[in-house]
């Protein structure tokens, strides 16, 4: 259920470095553990909130001194049936959005976990209390089949072949897609191939190799998209990467 969790405290006697977040496909939920402010793009942030799936970066940078988050990473579908069906392109792109607007006097529940000693345990079990009270959306197995499936291929599976592998026409796999994970097979595909790249290349493999095994032509290609996607060529971002680069 829980794709990445951590816990971020900023320093307390020094300015917070800027903090780039890539391009993700999963939904990423935030809780401030103590009232010191927290900035994503230049907007301020409620206690607890929501980022939605982006085809770009996100600049977060704490405020003040010292504050602590928890961040918790989930599938997209996890994500549509906690906060009650609603469609994940209405998510897409916002990199900020009340909990509390979306699940109302139950955000407490999970900010309560979040503050715990235990988190790690507490916000888990938080998720799947919540997540019990709420029943499984129609085309939800088949979307998470589909979502599953190309992040098993590293993005590299062709459209076809995908909609071929859950029994879906090309276009109904589109639709339901865009409507359960909050983007386009096609560009979740560019985003979870270039993401495999990246980590191959912070983990020491040269640019061509990296390139080679995520699925790229050549490394001009790998170069062009990342370009594209974040605004930046890969070994910019080296040393830089404060997200997980799995999803």
């Amino acid at each position: 259920m829980i794709r990445d969790a951590g816990l971020y405290v900023a320093p307390e006697d020094q300015p917070e470095p800027e903090r780039w977040h890539f391009p993700t496909t999963l939904v990423t939920l935030i809780f401030n553990r103590d009232e010191r402010a927290i900035a994503l793009e230049g907007q301020s942030t409620p206690q607890a909130w929501v980022s939605g799936p982006r085809e770009r970066m996100v600049l977060a940078t704490a405020t003040s001194y010292g504050a602590s988050l928890v961040a918790v990473s989930v599938p997209p579908m996890v994500a549509r049936r906690l906060f009650r069906g609603i469609g994940m392109h209405g998510l897409t792109g916002q990199p900020v959005i009340g909990i509390s607007d979306l699940l109302g006097r139950d955000t407490s529940k999970l900010t309560d976990a979040s503050r715990r000693d235990d988190w790690r345990r507490a916000v888990p079990e938080a998720l799947a209390g919540l997540l019990a009270a709420q029943p499984r959306l129609n085309g939800e197995a088949t979307a998470e089949h589909a979502w599953r499936t190309l992040c098993a291929s590293g993005g590299r599976l062709r459209i076809e072949d995908l909609a071929r592998t859950v029994g879906w026409t090309r276009r109904h796999l589109v639709r339901q897609f865009t409507e359960h994970i909050g983007m386009t097979p096609k560009l979740a595909g560019r985003i979870l191939r270039m993401k495999q790249a990246v980590a191959l290349l912070d983990r020491g493999r040269p640019g061509s190799a990296a390139a080679a095994e995520a699925g790229y032509s050549d490394h001009a290609h790998f170069i062009r998209e990342t370009r594209a996607l974040t605004g930046r060529t890969p070994t910019a971002w080296l040393g830089q990467i404060h997200c997980p680069l799995h999803g």
